[in-house]
Parts: C-alpha cells; sequence; structure tokens
C-alpha cells in the first residue's frame, strides 16, 4: 500500500487510531506507519494514535 492510496481513504479522519485502520484494512502492516512517521506524513502521538502532517 502506498502512502497515497492510504491517506484517501483515511485523510478526512485526520487524526486516528490503529484500529481504525484495521477495520479498514484488516491485513494492514503497521511498519508503513513507523515509515510514514520517519519521513515526516504523520505525526505520532501516542503508540496508537496518529495524525497527518502537512499534507
Amino acid at each position: 500500500m502506498t502512502f497515497l492510496e492510504f491517506k484517501d481513504k483515511m485523510f478526512d479522519l485526520a487524526c486516528f487510531n490503529i484500529y481504525q485502520v484495521y477495520a479498514w484494512q484488516p491485513d494492514f502492516d503497521r511498519n508503513n506507519l513507523t515509515r510514514w512517521v520517519k519521513k515526516g506524513y504523520l505525526i505520532r502521538f501516542t503508540a496508537r494514535i496518529f495524525c497527518f502532517f502537512g499534507i
């Protein structure tokens, strides 16, 4: 899954948790979130809460 596909689905939420992602796509690779945080696409507030950043 690319970040753009993910953003198209989840962007309306602005902030989301990992359980919302798994509800949408049960086989989602959580490592993608870590990669996207490192690239600056997402901000991690807690271990399970993320928000979009600067997009």
